[in-house]
C-alpha cells in the first residue's frame, strides 16, 4: 500500500475523492447538484421545553432565582427558529412554552400599577417551579438510570437443586394400625343401587277400593297425604280418576272447598 501511494504521488495523479460501484473519482461531476439541507447535523436536543429551559438556565450558572425571564426567553426563541430554519417538526409544547415566555416578557416590559386590585397568578414563579420539579425528576430518572440492570448488567445464577422430600418419622406400629383402620373403613362401605320405584295405576286403585272397603267414607286428602311420594301421588290421583270413571268410586262433597269424601259401592 505505501508502494503505491509512493507512486501516486511521485506521477503526480490527482486524488481519488470516491469510488462509485468500483469506478474512481478524482473530481466532481459539473452537474452534480446538492440541495442545501442534504445533510443537517443538528448536535443538540432536548426532550421537552422544560429540558431546553433547563438547559438555557444552567448553562448561564445562575440559580433558577436569579435568572432574566427575559434573557432566557429571547435564547429560548432562538432555538426554535433554528428548529423552523432547518425544517425540523417542533412539538405543540415548544410551541405553547414559546407563546407562554412571550407573554411574560411582554407583561414584564410594560409599566406596573402601583395598587392591585387583587393579587396575581405569577406566571414566572410557576414556571421556574416547574421547571425546578422537572429537575429533581430529570436527577431521579438518572439514579435509577445508573442502577444494574437484570439481563444487562447482572444475570440471576440458575442453579439446578434437588428437593429431597425426608419420609416423616412415623413407627412402623403406628402405620399398621392407620393402615387396619382404613381396611375396616372399606368394609363398611356398601354400594346401594337407587332404583326408579315402579308404580302402577291399576295397584293403585285396588288399594283405594280396599281402603274404601274397611271404612265406609274415605277421606280424599288424608288418602292422598298418606302417599310419600310425588309420583305416587299422582298415580292416586289418576287412580281415582279412572274409579270414578267406571263408576266403582262416587265423590261425595258438601259444598264447595268442602272436604272430598271417596265410598264404595
Amino acid at each position: 500500500m505505501a508502494q503505491v501511494s509512493g507512486e501516486m504521488f511521485a506521477t503526480g495523479a490527482p486524488p481519488v475523492i470516491a469510488k462509485i460501484k468500483g469506478e474512481a473519482f478524482t473530481e466532481l461531476p459539473r452537474d452534480l447538484y446538492i440541495p442545501p439541507d442534504a445533510l443537517t447535523l443538528f448536535l443538540q436536543s432536548f426532550e421537552g421545553p422544560f429540558d431546553l429551559l433547563l438547559y438555557l438556565i444552567r448553562r448561564q450558572r445562575l440559580d433558577l432565582n436569579e435568572i432574566s425571564v427575559a434573557q432566557v426567553t429571547d435564547q429560548y426563541m432562538v432555538y426554535v427558529e433554528e428548529i423552523r430554519r432547518h425544517n425540523m417538526q417542533l412539538a405543540s409544547d415548544y410551541l405553547a412554552m414559546a407563546a407562554e415566555l412571550a407573554a411574560i416578557k411582554s407583561r414584564l416590559l410594560l409599566p406596573r400599577q402601583k395598587e392591585l386590585d387583587a393579587p396575581e397568578d405569577d406566571p414566572t414563579a410557576r414556571i421556574l417551579a416547574e421547571v425546578a420539579a422537572y429537575e429533581k425528576i430529570r436527577l431521579a430518572a438518572g439514579l435509577f438510570a445508573a442502577l444494574p440492570k437484570l439481563g444487562s448488567d447482572f444475570w440471576v445464577a440458575d442453579i439446578d437443586t434437588e428437593t429431597q422430600t425426608e419420609p416423616p418419622e412415623v413407627l412402623p406400629e403406628e402405620l399398621a394400625r392407620v393402615w387396619a383402620a382404613l381396611l375396616a373403613r372399606e368394609g363398611l362401605a356398601t354400594h346401594h343401587t337407587v332404583r326408579a320405584q315402579e308404580l302402577s295405576v291399576h295397584e293403585m286403585m285396588s288399594r283405594i277400593i280396599k281402603a274404601c272397603q274397611k271404612q265406609k267414607y274415605l277421606v280424599f286428602l288424608d288418602f292422598m297425604k298418606s302417599q310419600e311420594t310425588l309420583p305416587e301421588q299422582i298415580v292416586a290421583f289418576l287412580a281415582v280418576l279412572e274409579l270414578v270413571r267406571e263408576g266403582m268410586v262416587d265423590v261425595i262433597q258438601a259444598c264447595p272447598y268442602a272436604p272430598i269424601y271417596l265410598t264404595g259401592f
